[in-house]
């Protein structure tokens, strides 16, 4: 956010062209949380005897909840570019929570299986990239809207 505040401040200012994205924004984001919730709801379901050892997992897809849960929100305010980027990063934020968690709990109740731990380690490298790419993108469009 801070980035896009530095680089692209005439954009993140400016009013959004297209408001129908905010509804393909919104149904995602709630999905997503959704998937989050009942992650967190297993996890609290089949160890409730031990919560401590899914400690970390609960926190990530409880993270990745809220997070979601403010993106479906945030796409009701439609006044400035601010709240897409907003939503965009929490979105992007969430999704990297869910990964997390999954690597956590690979990693900390399966350490046999890991390519498991390998394909998430892979998916949050990738993404990493993915949203490098997607910062490069809307640094590309706040500089067209500087002209």
């Amino acid at each position: 956010m801070i980035v896009a505040l530095i680089l692209g401040r005439a954009f993140v200012l400016g009013r959004p062209r297209e408001m129908s994205e905010y509804v393909q924004i919104e149904s995602s984001a709630l999905v997503l949380a959704g998937f989050a919730l009942t992650a967190l709801t297993v996890l609290v379901s089949v160890y409730s005897n031990s919560l401590s050892r899914v400690q970390d997992m609960m926190i990530f897809f409880s993270i990745s909840f809220v997070l979601l849960l403010m993106v479906s929100l945030l796409t009701h305010f439609r006044t400035r570019n601010l709240y897409g980027v907003l939503c965009h990063a929490l979105r992007f934020a969430g999704i990297l929570a869910i990964g997390d968690g999954f690597l956590v709990f690979f990693y900390a109740e399966m350490p046999s299986a890991l390519l498991l731990v390998w394909i998430y380690v892979a998916f949050l490298i990738a993404f990493s990239m993915i949203t490098l790419f997607d910062l490069y993108h809307y640094y590309l469009r706040w500089k067209e809207s500087r002209r």
